[in-house]
C-alpha cells in the first residue's frame, strides 16, 4: 500500500508512482524491489516531478537513480546465505546488459568484514545488517564515484512501512 509521504524528509510530501522494474534474467526475484518515481507536492498542491528510485521494502533501502540511467534498467538479484545482491544493469548502445553497480545487504557477525572486501565499500548499518555497494569497471559506470553512491543509498526510516 503506497501513498503520500515524505520519503527524503524535506518538510514536503512526494506522491509515488510506480514502474515495473524489470529483470535480467526470469530467475531474478524482483518482487520486493519497485522503481518509484516519486512527486513533489508542495503547500499549495501544486505537483512536480522529483526523483526516481529502486525501492527495497524487504531490505528497507532505496537508491535514487541518477536521470541517465532511468531508462533501459535491469536488475539480477540473488540471495545466498547472510547476505543479498541487487546488480544493477544498463543497456548498452548495443543493447546487451552491462552492469553498473551492485547494493549488497549483509547480516551475521562478519557481515561488516565481508561489506569490505573485493572492492566493496560500506553505505550504512542496521541493527545486524551492513550495507556496501560496488562499482564496476565497464562502460556506463565510469561517471560513477564512492561518494555519490553513498549520496543516493538510503534506510527507509523505522517509521515508515511499506507493504509492497
Amino acid at each position: 500500500n503506497w501513498s503520500l509521504m515524505d520519503i527524503d524528509a524535506d518538510g514536503e510530501l512526494e506522491l509515488p508512482r510506480l514502474r515495473a522494474v524489470s529483470a535480467l534474467d526470469s530467475s531474478d526475484d524482483t518482487n520486493g524491489i519497485k522503481l518509484v518515481c516519486w512527486q513533489d507536492i508542495d503547500a499549495t498542491g501544486t505537483v512536480t516531478d522529483g526523483f526516481v528510485n529502486l525501492h527495497n521494502s524487504a531490505e528497507q533501502w532505496y537508491f535514487t537513480l541518477p536521470d541517465f540511467w532511468q531508462e533501459n534498467l535491469l536488475l539480477a538479484t540473488r540471495q545466498t546465505g547472510d547476505y543479498s545482491c541487487t546488480a544493477i544493469y544498463q543497456k548498452s548502445s548495443a543493447g546487451d546488459p552491462v552492469q553498473v553497480l551492485a547494493l549488497y545487504a549483509y547480516s551475521g557477525e562478519d557481515g561488516a568484514q565481508w561489506a569490505t572486501q573485493d572492492g566493496r565499500f560500506l553505505l550504512g548499518s542496521r541493527e545486524n545488517t551492513v550495507y556496501a555497494a560496488k562499482i564496476t569497471e565497464t562502460p556506463g559506470a565510469e561517471s560513477l564515484r564512492e561518494d555519490a553512491v553513498m549520496a543516493r543509498f538510503h534506510l527507509l526510516p523505522d517509521q515508515i512501512t511499506v507493504v509492497s
